[in-house]
């Protein structure tokens, strides 16, 4: 006897081969639910309704008249709806400066407003069957935990429809009406197929999952199995079958070329006393190193701040701390795993009015690996000035840096080097208990 012996499930989101709709359609239907799916395209919802001698329905999750005819036809056809589930989303991959109006509109539409849609047809239904009570599931994304950078629409729109189903766990409990968000994080399927095809992608991704792999269709599908039992004693919650990717929560930049976090105001405001920790970066692939717009964290204006970095991996300038119209002055900065950055650590003014000055720098492990832009100079840590700007660096305290930086060559002709005065007065820079190795022999 299956796990869904006697109960009715509609599935929408289910139109594409492969698909997170399909494969949990196929699966609750194999545990014994009389299944519906929906989506937009009516052919394949046929043919899959077929295969699992189920029912189908035509829905637009954007149209409330047609979610509310689909949840109407399920609730016609079946008597009742046990289980509900939305797997509809859009990856929309796009900068907050570059997304359009139109892009933003389509995404509220699908991933906020239309998941509205979807709960209220459902919440109708399902407080007016007798008895009451039933099973609400929509997908978010692991990404709602683990931010990638160029996902803000994505990202926001999710954490809305997150919002959206702990109020209806919250109003709608006293019913019988479970409701929950299920979070993956980057699966292969229809909609993120091709980025799958990046090389490198997925190579990059895989060191962050503590299990060893990337979460399939299949392990989605049996949370969502799980959730829908009478035996999960569950509401308003977010499950995350993710291989615990959200534990090691990161920003993995993907492009385009970019500083991929940037941290305080810029001009003349004065970041005041502030505290920031965890701070990881990684560059989805590798960067050749070409272009110096190409940064992990940009540091802005901090004044008396604390700052953790555990990881910056893969840029051209891994940490930039950078003094625009004013300074950049008396703060803490713990540093992690700095690697496969072209400069690990950029100290730098932008402008005449602009100073950096008064830094303790702990820890810190510059590094590149062997095989990375093996042709190239790099460097630990440089001191710079952009054109005209105030080029007079003072009081840097660094506390235990190791530099790992890959000579090449015999004696060596390629650069390696900790430490690079790129200004013209840089005063009482202090280094102790230097590691080094694989360095050129000088600083």
């Amino acid at each position: 006897m299956g796990q869904l012996e006697g109960k009715t499930a509609v599935i929408l989101g289910a139109a594409s081969e492969g698909n997170m709709g399909q494969t949990i359609a196929r699966l609750f239907a194999a545990e014994g639910a009389k299944v519906m799916v929906a989506g937009r395209k009516e052919a394949p919802l046929a043919a899959l309704a077929a295969e699992i001698n189920g029912e189908y329905a035509l829905c637009d999750i954007t149209s409330k008249p047609e979610v509310n005819a689909m949840a109407d036809k399920a609730a016609g056809t079946f008597g009742r709806v046990d289980i509900a589930i939305n797997t509809t989303g859009w990856g929309l991959l796009a900068s907050m400066e570059e997304i359009t109006e139109e892009q933003l509109d389509q995404i509220v539409a699908l991933q906020f407003k239309g998941v509205h849609h979807f709960l209220q047809a459902f919440v109708r239904v399902m407080s007016a069957q007798q008895p009451t009570g039933g099973s609400l599931i929509s997908l978010s994304s692991a990404t709602t935990k683990a931010i990638i950078t160029n996902h803000a629409a994505y990202i926001g729109t999710k954490r809305g429809s997150e919002a959206l189903i702990e109020c209806v766990a919250n109003d709608y409990g006293h019913l019988g009406i479970k409701a929950n968000t299920v979070s993956p994080a980057f699966t292969d399927s229809p909609m993120t197929h091709q980025s799958f095809q990046v090389p490198g992608l997925t190579d990059a991704f895989l060191p962050r999952y503590p299990m060893g792999r990337l979460n399939t269709v299949e392990d989605v599908a049996h949370a969502c199995l799980w959730l829908s039992t009478d035996q999960a004693f569950v509401t308003g919650a977010n499950i995350q079958p993710n291989g615990g990717l959200i534990m090691r929560g990161l920003i993995l930049y993907a492009g385009p070329t970019g500083a991929a976090l940037t941290i305080g105001s810029g001009g003349a405001f004065r970041n005041a006393t502030r505290r920031y920790e965890g701070l990881r970066v990684l560059r989805a692939t590798q960067s050749d190193w070409s272009n110096e717009a190409d940064i992990g964290i940009v540091l802005r204006n901090l004044d008396a701040c604390h700052v953790e970095i555990r990881q910056v991996e893969g840029f051209t300038i891994g940490v930039r701390t950078l003094g625009e119209d004013r300074g950049f002055e008396d703060s803490t900065m713990l540093l992690g795993r700095i690697v496969n950055n072209k400069y690990g650590l950029d100290v730098r003014t932008a402008t005449a009015a602009a100073w950096n000055n008064s830094i303790n720098y702990v820890g810190g492990h510059f590094a590149c690996d062997s095989a990375c832009n093996p042709t190239q100079a790099r460097f630990g840590v440089r001191f710079s000035a952009a054109a005209g700007a105030y080029p007079r660096h003072n009081q840097h305290l660094f506390v235990s840096p190791a530099f790992e930086l890959q000579r090449h060559g015999t004696p060596g002709t390629v650069d390696a080097i900790p430490f690079l005065v790129d200004v013209a007065d840089a005063r009482a820079i202090m280094a102790r208990g230097i590691r080094m190795e694989a360095c050129s022999p000088f600083v």
